[in-house]
């Protein structure tokens, strides 16, 4: 550390302690899921707020409030240090590019996290119940991801598949909570996550072995 600090490193530059924990903001817009609903709803109003000692998180809980407004969103970007946004929806469907030309609203916002484009079961899917009439696949999410880096985002957090609303609340909770909580970088909170999702996905043959032994007591499976 002595080294770093003779060739001019400052810590406080380099993680997500930089981030201000008076100006945290969402946009949360949870699908009519109800157990998502009640589970984000949970996580929004009782535990995010806890994580990180004396932080004032607020936003916009769609669901149980509005759908914010044009002014709204500006005005939660512009008091954001750290701006989170959970929807089905692409952010640039509900926040167009071209509202964001008005760079004085990210002179605070130094992070951002994003979790968005979800979809859920294909059938639902292609009723057009549960994904946006605007979703494109081709135009997400570097676009999003470069967009706020030219505006002076310093950490953008994006999802770059479109999965399940119940994974992608897990996997917002993670996330928010290795960087708040645990006090991460929020790439090492993402690696952390991947991480634990492949070792899941690699258990899951083990488990279903496990579970054809049961099913068959007269055929034997070894398992490691």
């Amino acid at each position: 550390m002595n080294r770093l600090k003779t060739v001019g490193h400052k810590s406080e530059l380099h993680n997500n302690q930089g981030i201000n924990k008076e100006e945290l903001r969402y946009i949360v817009d949870l699908p009519a899921i109800p157990s998502v609903q009640d589970d984000g709803t949970k996580l929004v109003k009782d535990q995010l707020p806890k994580l990180l000692p004396n932080s004032k998180m607020d936003g916009i809980l769609t669901h149980a409030t509005h759908i914010p407004s044009d002014g709204e969103w500006q005005k939660e970007i512009s008091n954001a240090s750290l701006f989170a946004y959970y929807s089905m929806t692409c952010l640039l469907h509900k926040f167009p590019a071209a509202l964001i030309s008005n760079l004085a609203i990210f002179n605070k916002c130094k992070a951002m996290v994003i979790f968005d484009r979800m979809n859920s079961l294909k059938t639902l899917v292609d009723r057009n119940v549960l994904t946006s009439q605007h979703f494109s696949p081709d135009d997400q999410p570097m676009q999003q991801a470069a967009l706020f880096s030219l505006c002076g985002v310093a950490s953008i957090t994006v999802n770059h598949w479109s999965v399940k609303p119940e994974d992608h609340l897990k996997q917002f909770s993670t996330i928010m909570k290795g960087s708040l909580q645990d006090g991460l970088y929020f790439g090492t909170a993402a690696l952390k996550l991947a991480e634990r999702r492949n070792a899941d996905l690699a258990a899951q043959p083990r488990v279903e072995e496990s579970k054809e032994a049961a099913r068959n007591p007269g055929t034997s499976t070894a398992l490691s």
